[in-house]
């Protein structure tokens, strides 16, 4: 009986190697018959086509690059993007409704993760302080128990904010279970010192608040 269990081993052994071999070959093909695809993309429908079905990750970075809208956010719409296509794509940008959702579907790519997380953050941030609208990606970001929850509170003291997205941000952060009393309604957006040359009042980047933390103090009751 020993035997037996003996010779069983290196049968089941050989199946398995014989298994992940087949696997290994048929991923090597998939991933040669992407590559000739992307070789030989005549129009955009090809590379949207492309986009939506591709898994192998220098294809997906080289589609991020593409000129087309559409077909950023497929890209980023793919679960299999690798994270440099990702924070590519962030920094994309093409019209107000295009924009905003590729930023939305950014935010809710399981690969938008450290510090693509952090760049889209910043992107988000950008837009707001030069008085845009990407309220989808606030709200998918607020979602997110892995964004930081300062950083993205602060979100809703940028010029593009409305109050109704302070109120939907608000509530959103507050389903993550991860706010304490107050802080919703405390963090602020830090703004520079207006230079006394300069008579505009500039609207400072989202780093300015990463460097210095310590900025963002607890107002109650100002949302």
């Amino acid at each position: 009986m020993h035997a037996e269990s003996g010779a069983v081993a290196p049968r089941r052994q050989g199946a398995q190697a014989e298994v992940r071999a087949e696997v290994r070959a048929e991923v090597r093909a998939e991933a040669m018959a992407e590559v000739e695809a992307l070789a030989q993309l005549h129009h955009g429908g090809d590379a949207l086509a492309l986009a939506r079905r591709a898994v192998t990750p220098s294809v997906l970075c080289a589609l991020a690059d593409s000129p087309y809208p559409f077909v950023w956010q497929a890209v980023a719409d793919n679960p299999a993007t690798p994270a440099d296509a990702l924070a590519a794509l962030a920094g994309r940008r093409d019209s107000v409704w295009n924009d905003n959702r590729l930023l939305f579907l950014l935010a809710r790519h399981p690969g938008t993760v450290g510090p693509v997380l952090e760049r889209l953050v910043e992107a988000v941030a950008d837009l707001l302080a030069a008085g845009h609208r990407p309220y989808a990606a606030v709200l998918a970001l607020a979602a997110r128990p892995d964004a930081d929850l300062v950083r993205v509170t602060a979100l809703g003291s940028l010029p593009g904010a409305s109050a109704r997205l302070r109120s939907g941000l608000a509530g959103a952060l507050a389903g993550r279970g991860r706010v304490a009393a107050g802080a919703a309604a405390g963090a602020r957006w830090p703004r520079r010192r207006q230079c006394p040359s300069s008579p505009a009042r500039s609207v400072p980047r989202l780093a300015t608040l990463v460097r210095s933390p310590t900025s963002v103090t607890a107002r109650t009751g100002m949302l």
